[in-house]
């Protein structure tokens, strides 16, 4: 007769037949049924793991609400399910949530109408520690600083992409209005 007994990695000790098992394995026992004819049983203990593991996710602010397991957070959390293992033992799957803060920026010029001919400096300019390390600008033109110079011939849109050590961006534009004024000459 073989006999199979899954448990958990947490159980050192089983009791079969008055035979002890202290690890994963197989024992033959022998014994005497009550007429007196013996059996031998064969007692197979297998020990699967238990899994329990973390899934550590960061998101941004702007990636709220956040839906996990069918959980939704709107902040920074955690959430555990309880699951069957293959091997049908319990295991545990925890998501730890960090939300992390967006560039708190805002983008200044110092003219927002031109006449032709004329230019005007855009600044990006941070609104206090919260933003977390500003790590790149990306303008619409390709410049890479936090500042840039513009003379444009008509109105136009100006954007720039800015990231911080978290990898959270956030887009900002401005619009420069160019007057087509006429010259007369008195």
């Amino acid at each position: 007769v073989n006999a199979e007994q899954a448990l958990t990695q947490h159980i050192h000790l089983w009791l079969a037949y008055g035979t002890v098992f202290t690890y994963a394995g197989s024992k033959v026992i022998s014994l005497s049924t009550v007429n007196g004819c013996d059996s031998i049983v064969t007692k197979v203990l297998n020990v699967y793991p238990v899994y329990n593991y973390t899934i550590l996710q960061n998101v941004c602010e702007s990636d709220l609400p956040y839906t996990w397991n069918g959980e939704v957070f709107t902040e920074t959390g955690s959430s555990s399910v309880s699951l069957l293992s293959i091997d049908g033992c319990d295991s545990t799957l925890t998501m730890m949530l960090t939300v992390s803060d967006l560039p708190r920026v805002l983008l200044q010029s110092s003219a927002d109408t031109l006449c032709k001919g004329e230019c005007a400096t855009l600044q990006v300019v941070s609104m206090g520690p919260s933003s977390g390390e500003i790590v790149s600008y990306l303008w619409d033109n390709g410049e890479t600083q936090s500042s840039i110079v513009v003379s444009p011939n008509y109105s136009d849109n100006y954007m720039v992409t800015v990231s911080n050590a978290d990898g959270c961006a956030v887009v900002l534009d401005k619009e420069i209005m160019v007057l087509n004024g006429s010259y007369y000459n008195l």
